[in-house]
């Protein structure tokens, strides 16, 4: 009786874990795609200098939310974009 309470105890921490990693995931997602928004809003996309491919990886957003740091996914050259509208200071 005492295997079968310690295998119900694993198998409870591993469906709270499972439930807990789809929450994290969906949670990543939509922020994901906030941040992905608010890019396109504030920041002049351009396609990379070097190759002209659109496909870019956000590597780094300046703590004043500023500039954003960003790498071509089919070269690798890493670039730094600049806000278009300055945000008002608060």
């Amino acid at each position: 009786m005492d295997i079968f309470f310690h295998i119900f105890i694993v198998f409870i921490i591993f469906a709270l874990s499972i439930g807990f990693i789809i929450f994290a995931s969906k949670k990543i997602k939509e922020t994901a795609k906030e941040l992905s928004f608010f890019i396109k809003e504030n920041f002049l996309v351009q396609p990379c200098s070097k190759c002209h491919e659109f496909s870019m990886r956000l590597l780094d957003i300046s703590p004043n939310a500023r500039s954003v740091h960003y790498q071509c996914m089919h070269c690798g050259k890493k670039c730094v974009l600049l806000r278009e509208h300055p945000m008002p200071p608060r």
